[in-house]
């Protein structure tokens, strides 16, 4: 079983390669997802942002969705559950088997993902990927000088489920980078890269495009990312 973690200390964000040029097409490789989310997930969007949890979920979702939209890849909400997440687990690794062994969660022949969303923090990590069940999990983060950052964590997770490696390397943009970048004046601290770039380099860029149908499967015209629509009452499938 591979997985990967995002640490805030030791975040482990991967790095994707993809071909420097990439064209969508008239369709995507469409990603039926389940959603999990737990307590403290449904209290923080509730309280701050006053969203349901499946809302909020769906929000970060929709921004992947544009941000994953140049592989032709579309993450489609399809069912969401409740997850009781346990308040002390000792690992991440700890925390990732609660959620598989919660959800029952089968990736239905290679088909479908779990994303699973906490409001808690993730031993040790913001994100983990459990490739071999196409799961990840992240937690909820907001930090002062880098604003609403669960979408990059969510960006750098699913990119590991594409074979994305991590990177630890200076001055480079990319959401696989794990490289400490200095928060300035008035905070004065440091977070992984990944947590202040949405862009991909061009290696992670080549990887992801190669590797585009490891989940899902093809829908001709389909809708989602750059602009596109996006399930609002997703339905079981």
């Amino acid at each position: 079983m591979r997985r990967r973690s995002v640490l805030l200390l030791l975040l482990a964000l991967a790095c994707l390669v993809v071909a420097p040029v990439v064209h969508a097409s008239d369709g995507n490789w469409r990603v039926f997802v389940l959603v999990a989310y737990d307590e403290e997930w449904h209290t923080i969007a509730n309280i701050l942002y006053g969203y349901t949890a499946e809302e909020l979920a769906l929000v970060l979702i929709h921004s992947i969705n544009d941000r994953f939209y140049i592989f032709d890849i579309y993450f489609s909400p399809a069912e969401y559950t409740f997850w009781d997440s346990a308040d002390d687990p000792e690992s991440y690794n700890e925390m990732m088997d609660e959620v598989l062994a919660e959800t029952n969660f089968n990736n239905q022949g290679y088909k479908w993902v779990l994303i699973a969303f906490t409001g808690q923090g993730i031993p040790g990590a913001w994100g983990v990927c459990d490739w071999a069940y196409g799961a990840v999990l992240v937690e909820h983060a907001y930090l002062n000088g880098v604003g609403q950052a669960t979408d990059n964590i969510l960006q750098h997770e699913l990119s590991h489920l594409y074979d994305a490696p991590d990177h630890d390397e200076a001055d480079l943009d990319c959401v696989m980078n794990n490289y400490d970048y200095w928060i300035g004046f008035p905070w004065y601290y440091k977070v992984p890269t990944a947590l202040v770039t949405a862009n991909w380099c061009d290696d992670c860029k080549t990887v992801i495009n190669e590797n585009n149908d490891w989940w899902g499967s093809w829908q001709e015209g389909g809708s989602g990312g750059g602009g596109g629509t996006i399930d609002l009452y997703p339905v079981k499938h």
